[in-house]
């Protein structure tokens, strides 16, 4: 179940029947009107149906699968739901045999958060490898990129505006989009807005990525770029640091610069090392098939 399927490619890979009930936020009133009346003799029905109840986000849904389901369920946690939501408070825990995060920090913030007598575990993000293709070639100079919401735990204001010099062609949109516009234009920034992009193809035109977040529950974007074969650099922050290795991680935008500093000086055989080993950690740690093997032993614990 899920109110936001974009973290459910997992499922592509899985071995078994599934099916998947989703809120669609964009229905007609009178069709929101029989959703939500129908909705827990609805699920109560399909829990009888299921081997395996998983929930996607802890949101209204799982928390009602909670109290109706006949069988045990599974439900992952984000990091929106971890801060104060209601539904946490509402939910019958008793009913819930699992609480997955998708990064060790945020595991032991649930921990620490919510005294429940119930297993937390996790299971990282994946991606899809061969969407986000590995790009072998190495175009001088490197250009530099991110990609995000453009919102202000993702920092793209603090980044452009406290380096000026940086070109960085910047993608996504959100609610920052005029602000960023508006910084680039009266500081004669060298950063560049694309809004929405295509991806792979926006990867495979970049050599650097650069993911300045203050919170994150795991960062998606990260590995999609270092699948496609990006240098990645990331704000030192817990969960980067289960993705990457110590080296790509900045405290400041002076140890930032010099990082990117060496990384133009590299000769294309350092590069090409340093590309197949972000791809390489991808494949090992971050895949779709990495996702599944984990899930699937998970349930099978239960």
């Amino acid at each position: 179940m899920a109110s936001n399927t974009n973290f459910l490619d997992w499922l592509k890979k899985y071995p078994y029947k599934t099916r998947i009930i989703s809120y669609n936020k964009d229905m007609s009133r009178l069709r929101k009107a029989f959703f939500w009346l129908f909705l827990k003799p609805r699920f109560k029905l399909l829990s009888y149906k299921y081997d395996v109840i998983f929930c996607d986000w802890f949101d209204e849904l799982a928390s009602i699968m909670s109290k109706v389901s006949s069988k045990s369920i599974f439900i992952r946690l984000h990091r929106s739901e971890v801060y104060g939501s209601k539904f946490l408070k509402e939910s019958k825990f008793r009913n819930i045999k699992c609480i997955i995060t998708v990064s060790n920090y945020y595991k032991n913030i649930v921990s620490n958060l919510y005294d429940e007598n119930i297993p937390i575990c996790v299971v990282p993000n994946g991606i899809d490898t061969t969407k986000y293709s590995f790009n072998p070639r190495i175009n001088r100079p490197l250009k530099l990129c991110t990609l995000s919401n453009l919102i202000p735990r993702k920092r793209i204001f603090d980044l452009i505006v406290n380096n000026p010099d940086l070109a960085i062609n910047i993608g996504g949109d959100g609610i920052e989009r005029m602000i960023l516009e508006n910084a680039i234009d009266r500081f004669s920034l060298k950063a560049k807005l694309h809004g929405f992009v295509e991806l792979p193809d926006f990867y495979h035109k970049h050599g650097i990525f650069i993911i300045n977040s203050s919170d994150e529950s795991f960062g998606v974007s990260i590995i999609e770029a270092m699948s496609c074969g990006l240098i990645p650099l990331s704000f030192s922050r817990p969960e980067a640091e289960e993705i990457l290795p110590k080296e790509y991680l900045y405290r400041d935008y002076d140890e930032m610069g010099k990082k990117i500093a060496e990384l133009m000086d590299k000769t294309d055989e350092e590069l090409m090392k340093i590309k197949r080993e972000m791809r390489s950690i991808v494949e090992s740690k971050f895949s779709l098939e990495c996702q599944v093997t984990q899930f699937l032993s998970l349930f099978s614990q239960y």
